[in-house]
């Protein structure tokens, strides 16, 4: 069956950038005396302004392929989508920039610290750590699924790109890759990694129920999985729609998961155009409305992560941020000892409060929270970052009128005090951590104030204390008995002459803890084995002060 293109006759539809919307044709930007007549062969497969594909199969275009109203007044409707599109990306775009504002205000309120240094360190925790998913994929079930819907979102943005850009103009396309095969099998392929992730998500929160998710924000976890759901749903939809309508951006067989729901819309030929546009709108409207909601929810670390993940600590696993004790700016009260608000915080300690995905990995390594005691380091970040939220914004309007605010004390009033002394600062919280939070640098600045500021810590801590004053390790054992775990080894103990080519630092726990001698006596017969030439310190070896300062 032939029908013949528009021509001269057809003026209506010759508006320059428009469409034929009864026909299912793509703009071309030609004026109406630029059109003639042309028989098209349907039964072929073709449609009316473009030529037919070998991948089409026959389908029925003898009615129209959209409501009258559009058909009458496509300029009208061009441009009311053009303008309702403004507006949508204004009201979502304002919403996160004000709120990115209010956020970035909460940050101010920290304390400075030096987080440029050593730049190559931190764009190689770009590319492992954000871009490669490394410490996600530590476990494999969980990791593949945040991988599959983080990789999958970075492809996907070229999605969001076209469905913009052709509001405005129909036969948009990305410059060098738009409407190349390649790309679109690479979407298709992305989709389903997407679709898959969110599966595995659902079977974990819904079926496993991990004890590590206990406290952590579930119905708005399921409700992001909702939305990123329905942006796939529609971004499917679409390209099925735009098959059935022989306007696919890429080629049909390089797109076979669209393809495969195209038969839906192949016999609605007086609806499939509509469809088109209805999951245009529906795919845009949910993409903008998750960029104005994230950024008011639990899941900021969606735009976060990376950027906390570049102001990591990049100096040696332990290492503390050291005091200014100048003497002066004590006096004059410039010196924080420690964190007893919010405001003491660092800069950095405050972003990682709102990178906590909630995904318990810490809680679950945690040696105090697996020994029945109540540190949990993710809730214990989740209460920094509620009392931040609720307390900021006066905090900082506060700062910008030069005036005072009396501030709630973070222990015990957000935090408990038994919660920040069960902390053993083994680092496994941190290690574990896919979006690098340092949870014992919060629980240290808190320490440091409530032995330092407010002179209250556990009567087990006081014992210590004094042990190391007076006795120069924490077990107020002899200085003169340091090397007795050395007794019968044949130890040399430095004194005087030649020094060795090693020094053997045993340490206080290696020294007088009955487990700890062992370990020393251990290495004391390996290196001896191995003809290394060492000593050790023995009385000479006083306490480094770490003890303390944990």
């Amino acid at each position: 069956m032939g029908v013949a293109e528009r021509g001269p006759a057809a003026a209506t539809f010759g508006a320059p950038g428009l469409e034929d919307p009864a026909r299912g044709e793509r703009r071309t930007g030609r004026t109406a005396a630029q059109h003639r007549f042309r028989l098209v062969d349907l039964s072929r497969g073709e449609r009316p302004g473009r030529p037919a594909l070998a991948t089409d199969e026959p389908r029925p275009l003898d009615s129209p392929a959209v409501p009258a109203l559009l058909a009458v007044h496509p300029f009208v409707a061009s441009l009311v989508g053009r303008l309702l599109l403004l507006v949508v990306a204004a009201v979502a775009g304002g919403l996160f920039m004000l709120r990115a504002w209010q956020l970035y205000g909460f940050v101010r309120l920290g304390q400075p610290v030096d987080r440029l240094q050593d730049l190559p360190k931190r764009v190689e925790y770009e590319a492992t750590v954000v871009i490669g998913q490394k410490k996600i994929l530590q476990r494999a079930l969980p990791g593949i699924m945040h991988a599959f819907i983080f990789w999958g979102f970075l492809v996907l943005l070229t999605t969001i790109i076209e469905a913009i850009g052709e509001v405005f103009q129909e036969s948009f396309a990305i410059p060098l890759i738009g409407r190349t095969a390649w790309l679109g099998l690479l979407q298709d392929t992305v989709t389903v990694m997407v679709m898959i992730g969110l599966a595995i998500a659902l079977y974990i929160r819904k079926v496993q129920r991990p004890d590590r998710f206990k406290g952590s924000h579930l119905e708005e976890a399921d409700f992001i999985l909702v939305m990123i759901f329905g942006i796939m749903l529609t971004l499917v939809m679409l390209n099925a729609s735009r098959i059935a309508l022989g306007v696919n951006e890429s080629p049909v067989a390089w797109t076979p998961v669209s393809h495969l729901f195209a038969p839906l819309f192949e016999h609605m030929s007086r609806h499939a155009a509509a469809f088109e546009r209805l999951f245009l709108w529906a795919h845009l409207v949910l993409v903008f409305g998750f960029l104005a909601y994230i950024p008011f929810s639990k899941h900021l670390h969606i735009f976060t992560s990376a950027i906390n993940v570049f102001f990591s600590n990049t100096k040696p696993r332990g290492y503390l941020r050291p005091l200014d004790l100048d003497m002066e700016k004590m006096e004059s009260g410039d010196v924080k000892l420690g964190a007893a608000t919010i405001t003491d915080l660092t800069w950095k300690e405050e972003l990682d409060l709102y990178t906590c995905t909630e995904c318990g990995r810490c809680q679950n390594v945690c040696p105090a929270w697996n020994t029945g005691k109540p540190l949990s380091p993710k809730l214990l970040i989740m209460n920094l970052r509620d009392h931040l939220f609720e307390a900021g914004p006066e905090l900082v309007k506060a700062k910008r009128s030069g005036t005072e605010v009396e501030q709630t004390p973070l222990n015990p009033n957000i935090i408990e005090d038994e919660v920040v002394w069960d902390c053993v600062t083994c680092g496994a919280c941190m290690e574990e951590c896919p979006v690098n939070i340092e949870h014992i640098d919060h629980i240290v600045d808190m320490r440091r104030n409530l032995v330092m500021g407010e002179s209250r810590f556990p009567a087990e801590a006081g014992t210590l204390m004094r042990s190391l004053e007076q006795s120069q390790n924490p077990w107020g054992q002899a200085q003169s008995e340091r090397a007795a775990w050395a007794n019968g080894l044949g130890v040399r103990v430095l004194e005087d002459g030649p020094a060795p080519e090693y020094l053997y630092w045993v340490g206080c726990a290696g020294s007088f803890d009955d487990r700890a001698k062992k370990i020393s006596q251990a290495v004391a017969r390996v290196l001896q084995k191995a003809g290394v030439p060492f000593a050790i310190l023995g009385p000479r070896e006083l306490c480094n002060g770490d003890p303390a300062r944990r």
